[in-house]
C-alpha cells in the first residue's frame, strides 16, 4: 500500500471532503423559509441542455483536488473556492457551446489516443506531472502501466481519481483538435506579413506642436446634456451592461488588538513558552495550542521561511527560541534535531499484510505468521540480492509486485513514517524488514541521492487576534449606528455626524463574492439581490466577519442594458472624457486660426505650442519624444508625408500637429518575414480562439441559477 500512498502525492489527487451538496441545501432553505411551496429553479440550463447542481459539484470536487495538489494540500479558502467555481462553470459552459459543434464534426478521441497520452510517445502533462520521477524529473512509464495493470485490485478511491484524470484528458484532447481546426483554417499570406514587418520596423523624425488640454482650467468648461449625449451616441458599445448589476454602500467597523489585548497576548505566549520548554510530549502540546500541528518531518533550509531558516541552522540542538511577532502570529520553537539526510531515495518492497492490517483485504494470516514470512523472504533476499524482483513477483501483495516491488524514486517524509525512516537511514543494499499500519515491509534499499543538512524543529504558533472585550465593543459601536439607520439617508446621516467612512461598490453582479476590502461578502450580494430588498433599504443585520462587522445598504439598481443619461453623467470618467473633448474642440480651433494664414509648425509657437523634435519614434511604438502613450498621434505621424503638415487632432493629453520630416524603411530579410508571419499566425488563433468563445455565448440561451445555491 505504500505505492499507493506514494501515487496519490505525487499525482495530486488528495481525496477533499467537498460539502458542497449540503451548502446548495443549506442555502435553499435561507431561500425558501419565507416562501413555502415555492418550485427549486434548475441550477443551470444552456442552449436547452441541463447542468445538474451534482454535476457541478463534482466537477468542482475533481477541480479542487487538482488544486489542493499543486498548492502541497493547503486547504482552500472562500475566495480559492468562489474562484474554482467560477473557472468550472466557464469551462462547463464552454464544453457544452462547443459539445454540440465536435459531435456534428464527428471529432472523436480514440482508445489509440488515449493510450499514447498515457504511456505512449506523446505523454499528456497531467499524466506526466502525476507519474514523474522526483529525483531525476524523468516520467515513470512503468509506474503507469502498474497502476492500470491492477486497475481493480486498487482502492475504490484510487479507482476513481484515476477516472477522473481520464475524463478531464478526454476532454482536454476534444478541445484541443476543435480548436487547433478552427486557427489551421486561417491563414497568413508573406505579403500580410512583410507589411505589418515594416510598419513594425519603420521609424520616423518628426517634429510635433502640442496644446495641453491642462492649459484650460475645468473651471473654464461647462458641460451640457447634449455633450453627454454626443459622447453616448459616439461610444455606445463602451455603456451596455451585460447583465443587471448593484451598486452597494458599506460601513466596515474593523476589530482590531488593542494596546490592552497585545498586553495580554504577550503574557500567553510567555506563559506558554515556559510549558513548551518543559513538556515531554511534544505533539500532544503543540496540537492542542497551536494553530498549526505538530511535524516531524526532517526539512532542508529552503523548507523554511525566514528567519527560521537561519535561526535552525545556527543553533545546537535543543535551542529553544522565545516567542517573536511575525506574520500576525507569536511564534516560538524548540530545534528537535539536526542530521544529514538525502532529499531523495529510491527502495524495492515487499508487502505481507495480516487480519487487521490496514492492507488486509480479508487476509486471515495472523501478525506473527506475517512477520515470519517477512523474515524468511529477507533471508532468502540476502542469499541473492539479484531475485528480489522475482521474489516481489511472487509474494507481495502490494501493486508493485507486478513490477518487481520497485517503488522508484520518492522523497524524504513522502512515505509512512516507518518505512521512510528505515530506507533513509538505511545504506545503499540493505535489506531489512519494517513493520507498518499496513503490514511487514522487506525492503531493498537502492538508491540515495547526497545528503544534505536538516532540521527538525517543533513551532508554536499563537494568532494574534482582538479580544473578546474588544469584539463585545466594537459591535456595541456598531449597533448603534445601525439602530439610527432605518434606510440609507439615515445610515449616511449617522455616518457623517460619526466621522465613519462609507464606502461604495458601484457595479456588483449577481454572482461576485467581493466587495471592496470584503474579501468574503457572498451574504451581502446576496442580500442585494433577494427580491425582498428594495434600492435605499439597510440590511436587517450587521454582518459578522472574521474580525470586522459591516452595515450594508443598496444604493441603486442598475438593469442590463444602456444606463440613463442621469447615471452617465454622475461617472467621474465620463465627466474627465466629455470635458477634454470640449478642450480639444477649443484647441483645435485655436490651431486651425493660425494654420490658415500660415501653415508651418513655428507658426503655432505665438498661440503657446509646445514644439518638440523626436528621433526614432516608432509605429510599433507608444511614445513620441517626451510625449506619454499616445497612439491617435504615432498613427498621424505615419499617416503623414514627408515634409507633409497633418491636421490638428486630438491625443490622450492634448492636440497635436505633426511634421514627419523623415522615415526609415527596412527591408527584411526572408527569414524575418517568415517569423512575423508566424507570430501574427499564433497571435491571430489566440484571438480567434476567444472570439469563438464570445460569440457563441453571445449567441445561446443561458440559464444561470448559480446565485440561488451558492
Amino acid at each position: 500500500m505504500a505505492v499507493i500512498s506514494k501515487i496519490r502525492k505525487r499525482s495530486g489527487w488528495i481525496a477533499a471532503a467537498i460539502v458542497l451538496a449540503i451548502v446548495a441545501l443549506v442555502s435553499q432553505d435561507a431561500f425558501l423559509g419565507d416562501s413555502p411551496g415555492r418550485r427549486i429553479p434548475k441550477f443551470a440550463v444552456i442552449n436547452g441542455e441541463e447542468i445538474q447542481i451534482q454535476q457541478f459539484d463534482e466537477r468542482v470536487r475533481q477541480v479542487s483536488d487538482n488544486f489542493q495538489r499543486q498548492q502541497g494540500g493547503v486547504p482552500l479558502s472562500q475566495e480559492d473556492m468562489h474562484a474554482l467555481r467560477e473557472h468550472v462553470w466557464e469551462t462547463m459552459v464552454g464544453e457544452i457551446l462547443l459539445g454540440r459543434s465536435i459531435e456534428r464534426l464527428g471529432i472523436t478521441v480514440t482508445n489509440r489516443e488515449m493510450n499514447d497520452m498515457f504511456y505512449g510517445q506523446f505523454i499528456h502533462r497531467l499524466v506526466f506531472d502525476a507519474f514523474s520521477d522526483p529525483a531525476t524529473g524523468m516520467f515513470n512509464r512503468q509506474q503507469v502501466m502498474m497502476f492500470i495493470n491492477n486497475f481493480h485490485q486498487m482502492p475504490i478511491e484510487a479507482q476513481r481519481q484515476f477516472r477522473d484524470l481520464e475524463v478531464l484528458i478526454r476532454e482536454d484532447r476534444l478541445r484541443n483538435k476543435y480548436y487547433a481546426m478552427v486557427v489551421n483554417a486561417h491563414f497568413v499570406p508573406t505579403f500580410f506579413a512583410n507589411y505589418m514587418h515594416q510598419k513594425a520596423n519603420s521609424s520616423a523624425s518628426v517634429t510635433v506642436a502640442a496644446l495641453n488640454f491642462a492649459e484650460i482650467p475645468d473651471s473654464d468648461i461647462t458641460l451640457t446634456d447634449a455633450d453627454f449625449r454626443r459622447f453616448f451616441n459616439e461610444n455606445r458599445s463602451l455603456f451596455r451592461r451585460p447583465e443587471t448589476m448593484r451598486a452597494v454602500d458599506f460601513i466596515v467597523f474593523d476589530v482590531l488588538p488593542t494596546n490592552a489585548d497585545m498586553l495580554a497576548l504577550s503574557q500567553q505566549a510567555n506563559e506558554l513558552f515556559e510549558e513548551f520548554k518543559v513538556e515531554e510530549d511534544l505533539p500532544s502540546f503543540i496540537n492542542a495550542v497551536s494553530t498549526q500541528r505538530f511535524d516531524s518531518i526532517f526539512l532542508g533550509r529552503e523548507a523554511f521561511m525566514a528567519p527560521w531558516d537561519s535561526l535552525l541552522f545556527n543553533s545546537p540542538r535543543g535551542t529553544f527560541f522565545a516567542p517573536e511577532i511575525r506574520r500576525n502570529h507569536y511564534e516560538m520553537a524548540k530545534l528537535i534535531d539536526v542530521a544529514y539526510r538525502p532529499d531523495s531515495v529510491r527502495a524495492s518492497h515487499i508487502l505481507i499484510t495480516y487480519r487487521g492490517s490496514a492492507a488486509n483485504q480479508g487476509q486471515i494470516r495472523t501478525r506473527a505468521e506475517a512477520e515470519s514470512i517477512a523474515d524468511s523472504l529477507r533471508r532468502e533476499v540476502l542469499r541473492d540480492r539479484t531475485r528480489f524482483a522475482e521474489i516481489a513477483f511472487e509474494n507481495s501483495e502490494d501493486g508493485s509486485a507486478e513490477v518487481g516491488g520497485d517503488l522508484g524514486w520518492f522523497l524524504d517524509g513522502q512515505m509512512v513514517p516507518q518505512f521512510n525512516e528505515a530506507v533513509v537511514n538505511g545504506r545503499v543494499g540493505d535489506v531489512v524488514v519494517v513493520e507498518t499500519m499496513f503490514g511487514f515491509h522487506v525492503i531493498h534499499v537502492t538508491g540515495r541521492s547526497t545528503p544534505v543538512r536538516k532540521a527538525m524543529a517543533a513551532f508554536v504558533f499563537v494568532p494574534i487576534e482582538p479580544s473578546d472585550a474588544t469584539n463585545r465593543a466594537i459591535y456595541a459601536e456598531a449597533s448603534r449606528i445601525f439602530a439610527r439607520s432605518r434606510d440609507l439617508t439615515s445610515l449616511e446621516e449617522a455616518a457623517r455626524e460619526e466621522g465613519l467612512h462609507i464606502r461604495r461598490a458601484d457595479f456588483v453582479t449577481e454572482m461576485d463574492a467581493m466587495l471592496p476590502g470584503l474579501p468574503n461578502a457572498r451574504n451581502i450580494v446576496r442580500w442585494a439581490y433577494d427580491r425582498r430588498t428594495r434600492v435605499g433599504d439597510v440590511a436587517q443585520e450587521i454582518f459578522e466577519f472574521e474580525n470586522r462587522f459591516v452595515i450594508a445598504a443598496l444604493r441603486e439598481i442598475r438593469e442590463e442594458g444602456y444606463p440613463t443619461l442621469a447615471e452617465i453623467k454622475e461617472l467621474p470618467e465620463v465627466q474627465f472624457a466629455v470635458r477634454n473633448e470640449r478642450k480639444a474642440e477649443i484647441l483645435i480651433e485655436r490651431m486651425n486660426g493660425v494654420l490658415s494664414t500660415n501653415r508651418s509648425i513655428s507658426a503655432l509657437e505665438a498661440i503657446g505650442a509646445d514644439v518638440e523634435t523626436a528621433d526614432f519614434v516608432t509605429f510599433a511604438g507608444y511614445n513620441v519624444g517626451s510625449r506619454g502613450f499616445e497612439p491617435e498621434l504615432i498613427g498621424t505621424i505615419f499617416g503623414t508625408g514627408e515634409n507633409r503638415l497633418s491636421t490638428p487632432i486630438r491625443g490622450r493629453s492634448g492636440v497635436f500637429v505633426a511634421q514627419p520630416l523623415h522615415f526609415i524603411t527596412p527591408i527584411a530579410p526572408l527569414e524575418d518575414i517568415e517569423l512575423m508571419r508566424q507570430q501574427m499566425q499564433f497571435m491571430f488563433g489566440r484571438g480567434m480562439i476567444e472570439r469563438l468563445r464570445s460569440a457563441k455565448e453571445n449567441d445561446a440561451r443561458i440559464v444561470d441559477n448559480r446565485a440561488f445555491y451558492f
